[in-house]
């Protein structure tokens, strides 16, 4: 086993926002960020999409009428055991989700410990528990109208969608996620981002900040 007792403490960012704002992009770019300034390992992501309930055991009927945009669909038991076991300084290994068969993949992440793990997904402020583990919240709030383009050009070409089940997927519950959990959590975020600008200066900001409160206090 690696020794990691050179990280002091690991401190948590969560990056949340509505489907298709810009989380997962803007939180590699963070990392990226964070890395190439203080040198590679010191930053690393988690997704909370790989976190979602495998439902190769429910008939396909049942998988269709399944809600996605709901915390419930989400393991959240299973983020929260992670997180804290990377706050032991030890390694986590994690299941792979597909999104065509909603099912987990027999391939895992190997995800190290590092000084600033940034937590991406859209209802980790949902989670009373979770939300404790952060020490700095990023919401991306991107217009809705920009977030629902990015989602159909991602579904129909990442995920094997057709436009009609993204377009009645997004009516009956994607938009109503968006009310009832998401944006009620915007009011908790220390910084809020627009991603359809941009937003390098922000980046290189958060970077400086982030690296600051790290590695002095």
């Amino acid at each position: 086993m690696e020794n990691y007792e050179s990280i002091d403490k690991v401190k948590f960012i969560s990056v949340t926002g509505a489907s298709g704002s810009g989380k997962s992009t803007f939180a590699r770019k963070l990392c990226d960020s964070i890395n190439s300034y203080w040198g590679i390992g010191t930053a690393s992501v988690i997704s909370e999409d790989e976190y979602y309930k495998c439902l190769k055991d429910l008939e396909p009927v049942q998988v269709g009428s399944y809600n996605f945009d709901n915390p419930l669909s989400i393991e959240h038991d299973k983020l929260l055991s992670d997180l804290e076991q990377l706050e032991k300084k030890l390694s986590i290994k994690i299941n792979e989700y597909c999104f065509s068969s909603h099912s987990k993949l027999d391939t895992f992440k190997y995800i190290d410990p590092t000084k600033i793990v940034i937590v991406e997904g859209l209802f980790l402020l949902t989670n009373e528990h979770l939300k404790t583990k952060f020490s700095l919240n990023i919401f991306i709030d991107t217009p809705i109208d920009i977030c629902l383009l990015r989602r159909i050009e991602r579904d129909l070409k990442a995920r094997g969608r057709d436009i009609q089940s993204i377009s009645n997927q997004y009516r009956h519950t994607v938009r109503n996620a968006l009310f009832e959990f998401i944006l009620p959590t915007r009011q908790e975020a220390d910084v809020r981002i627009d991603t359809s600008k941009s937003h390098n200066n922000i980046v290189r900001l958060l970077t400086s900040s982030i690296l600051t409160d790290a590695f002095v206090s």
